[in-house]
Order: structure tokens, then C-alpha cells, then sequence
């Protein structure tokens, strides 16, 4: 059985007070989706350094303050291969600019209490909530060949101190 390629890709997690930002993606992977802000990590930066780049690309925002709070593993297709997609997940709690449409992404701020779960991917309404209450993840997503079909979901949900306690090598 041939191994699959593994993909680090980041997400950005932006809050202001009791607001988060997120994007309707308008092209790519899972476009017409709702989601954060994030993308592929480049040869010879760190996943922090990509987390911050493609937030700014796709949002026109530059997190000034962040911590890294989640790593989801991806079993799944993208762009007619099967791959692993090692998500980073950051809490951005401080940054400069203000948010614009780019070619990839219409962001718009929600209420904290208003996400628009139905229109992002169903392992979000999992997840994400944990994260806005301060909780670290760790998961595994296993998809099917379509990514609208319920996925095969394993999440360890866990208090910060733990979660820095399992060392996981960045």
C-alpha cells in the first residue's frame, strides 16, 4: 500500500471580544464553505510563520498575538489525492489591519452565539466551540472520497496544561 503525502496547513482562530471572523472561501478546497483563515505552510518557514502569511493573503489581517491551541488530522482528498492534511490550529487574540475580500475569501464577523455552523464543514460545530471556550483539540478526521458524506471523527478535547503536557513536537 503506497503512504500517503502529508500537507502541514495552519488555521487562524480570530476573535475580537465576543466576535470571530471567518470567510466564505470562493475558490479551492471546500469552496462555498465557511471557515477560518489559513492555508499551506511553505519550505523553510515555521507553521506560525505560514499561519501568519496566509492570514494576511486571504483576509488582509497580520496576528500580532496567537497561540497555538489544536492539531487536527485529516485523512482525506485533495485535488485528486489521498492525503494526510496536518491542521494547525492558533487562537489569535491581537492584530493589525481590518478585514477584506480577497480573491479567496468574503470574510464577515459573527457573534459568538450566531456561528454559522450549517454552512461550514460538519466537524467544525465539533471542535470549534471547545476552542472558543479555551480548550485545546487534538483529532483525527477520517472522510470518505466525499467530503459531504459524514466523516469518521476521533477528538481528544483537553485543558491548556495538558494539552502542552503531551509534548507534541512542533
Amino acid at each position: 500500500m503506497e503512504e500517503k503525502r502529508t500537507i502541514n496547513t495552519t488555521l487562524a482562530i480570530i476573535r475580537d471580544g465576543e466576535k470571530i471572523l471567518l470567510g466564505t472561501k470562493k475558490r479551492g478546497f471546500c469552496k462555498d464553505t465557511i471557515n477560518a483563515f489559513g492555508g499551506k505552510q511553505d519550505p523553510g518557514e515555521s507553521i506560525a510563520q505560514a499561519m501568519v502569511r496566509e492570514t494576511y493573503e486571504e483576509v488582509g489581517i497580520m496576528p500580532t498575538k496567537f497561540e497555538w491551541t489544536g492539531f487536527i488530522k485529516f485523512d482525506t482528498n485533495y485535488k485528486g489525492e489521498r492525503v494526510f492534511l496536518d491542521m494547525y490550529v492558533y487562537n489569535v487574540t491581537e492584530f493589525e489591519g481590518s478585514a477584506v475580500e480577497t480573491e479567496e475569501m468574503l470574510p464577515q464577523w459573527y457573534s459568538l452565539d450566531e456561528i454559522p455552523f450549517e454552512k461550514m464543514l460538519g466537524v467544525d460545530k465539533i471542535w470549534l466551540p471547545k476552542v472558543l471556550a479555551g480548550k485545546c483539540v487534538i483529532g483525527n478526521v477520517e472522510y470518505s472520497d466525499d467530503m459531504a458524506v459524514n466523516p469518521v471523527c476521533d477528538f481528544n478535547i483537553m485543558d491548556r496544561d495538558e494539552f502542552l503536557a503531551n509534548d507534541l513536537a512542533l
